[in-house]
This record gives structure tokens, C-alpha cells and sequence, in this order.
């Protein structure tokens, strides 16, 4: 048998409030202001960092 790649989150799994909430929970738990669920589906699919970046400001 071989090796098998496939794209789940989104694909087979609906998993976007899952992340939008354990990014949520992290920055409630950090004391620092915490973003909405609409601005954290818009930052999906790009880097992190960026992201992290615009909910800051």
C-alpha cells in the first residue's frame, strides 16, 4: 500500500469555528484583545505572523 495525502481541514471536516475558537481562547487567556470570528476566517490561509499582526492593531 502506498502513501496517501489529502487536504481534511475544509475538505472532509468542517473545522473553522474549531480554530477560530482555540485562537480565541489563547488570546483571552493571554489578557490581550481578542478577535472576532469573522476576522479570524479572513486571515485564514495566510501566515500566522500576519495574522497575529493584524488582530494587534
Amino acid at each position: 500500500m502506498g502513501n496517501y495525502f489529502f487536504d481534511f481541514d475544509d475538505t472532509i471536516c468542517e473545522s473553522r469555528h474549531i480554530y477560530a475558537a482555540s485562537v480565541q481562547k489563547t488570546f483571552e487567556a493571554r489578557g490581550v484583545k481578542v478577535p472576532s470570528t469573522e476576522d479570524i476566517y479572513q486571515a485564514m490561509g495566510i501566515p500566522i505572523d500576519v495574522s497575529i499582526a493584524r488582530w494587534a492593531q
